[in-house]
């Protein structure tokens, strides 16, 4: 299994999967710290699925603008460790 790891998942406050589904173990999360896009994880996906969590850490995107859904988007959780489902995927923005 490809376990891909990019910015700074730990100590984030919020975590939300965009892709995939937990379940199925392929996915791809992003990590919150503050206001900002601060980590991405991908599980089980294709090198290119990480593509706009890295873009969005790079960019210092704010959480609003990069994860969609009605609490700054899509969130699983707060906390480390943070699991759970979501109703709504992918990265605002969208393209890839």
């Amino acid at each position: 299994m490809k376990v891909q790891a990019y910015g700074h998942p730990r100590g984030h406050d919020e975590v939300a999967v965009v892709d995939g589904d937990l379940g199925e173990r392929r996915f791809v999360a992003v990590y919150r710290t503050g206001g900002r896009v601060t980590g991405a994880l991908a599980v089980g996906v294709p090198p290119k699925a990480i593509r706009q969590g890295r873009q969005a850490i790079a960019a210092g995107a704010a959480w609003h603008e990069a994860v969609p859904g009605p609490q700054g988007r899509g969130a699983v959780g707060t906390g480390h460790g943070a699991a759970g489902t979501v109703g709504s995927r992918g990265f605002a923005g969208g393209g890839a």
